[in-house]
């Protein structure tokens, strides 16, 4: 793969995770950043289009007739999400949102597209917020920094034990699951590879870590977005190097809303304790490398 430094600077960072730990809410907000560029479509899934990932693999097919009329799972998702996108920015006026939404669905799906659906963007920092890019293997990492070598990665931690049951929470909201209140059941489904993977945050940062420079990756938390959001962003910015003109930059006032937040239901005493088992080498470790909050993690579940 080959690209030039022009090529490599038009996207400036990615977003990458962790998935229920306010990738929405930092996409918002960044978003209505005027030194700041986001695609209107939050999650572009390039990297991770494969369906041997467990995320949206609505880009996987490369032929347009597959995407078209293809049976499979995917081509179905495909041709709902451009439907439902295109008419969504249409019936809104949203005329030059509803040009690059055609121009997202309708792509040869490779590195030069991929550049494309930034060029509007060029003069400012650009980005994008892709969860599941967390997931990528050591092959995918290797590739995204091919393409984008002086990229920045953003990354969000969230207790991992209030995270998976978060996870679970969502897809009730979202209808992919039906709600239960067996314990054995829950637990089973917070044991599933698509959830216990996005918890492994020491794994998912030392791939990303062995493909950039420690002065490339921030490692943000949850906790800090929720508590002091202002704090969080400032730091954010600082990482990204985006500095305010004359006048600070006023974040609006709904930057406290949660968004796209899960259902709300107390966890069960019988499901924090199994996970907390589950995640215990995994928050000692964080414990000792990130101090604070994930310390605060480890004591909750040392209680549980």
């Amino acid at each position: 793969m080959s690209s030039t430094k022009r090529d490599v600077e038009i996207v400036n960072f990615l977003g990458i995770g962790a998935p229920k730990a306010g990738t929405t809410w930092l996409w918002k907000q960044l978003n209505s950043h005027p030194q700041i560029w986001l695609p209107p479509r939050k999650e572009i899934h390039y990297f991770d289009r494969s369906t041997k990932y467990p995320t949206s693999s609505h880009l996987a097919s490369d032929s347009v007739l597959t995407r078209a009329f293809g049976v499979q799972k995917n081509n179905r998702e495909y041709r709902r999400l451009f439907l439902k996108e295109l008419i969504g920015k249409l019936s809104k006026r949203k005329l030059a949102e509803a040009k690059w939404t055609i121009n997202y669905f309708s792509g040869p799906f490779d590195d030069e597209w991929y550049r494309s659906l930034f060029s509007i963007g060029q003069g400012k920092v650009c980005g994008e917020i892709s969860p599941g890019y967390s997931l990528l293997d050591d092959h995918d990492v290797k590739r995204v920094n091919a393409l984008l070598p002086n990229a920045k990665i953003i990354y969000i931690l969230r207790d991992p034990v209030e995270r998976a049951w978060s996870q679970v929470r969502y897809e009730w909201t979202r209808g992919r699951r039906q709600n239960s209140s067996n314990v054995e059941e829950l637990i089973r489904r917070c044991r599933e590879h698509k959830v216990i993977a996005r918890g492994r945050y020491s794994e998912i940062i030392a791939r990303w870590s062995g493909c950039y420079t420690r002065n490339q990756v921030f490692v943000g938390f949850f906790d800090e977005m929720i508590t002091d959001p202002a704090s969080f962003l400032e730091k954010v910015l600082n990482f990204l190097e985006v500095k305010d003109g004359k006048e600070r930059y006023q974040w609006p006032k709904e930057a406290r809303r949660v968004i796209n937040a899960s259902k709300p239901q107390t966890m069960p005493a019988a499901l924090r304790k199994a996970l907390c088992a589950d995640y215990q080498a995994e928050l000692e470790s964080l414990a000792q490398q990130y101090g604070d909050y994930p310390k605060g993690w480890l004591a909750r579940c040392r209680i549980a």
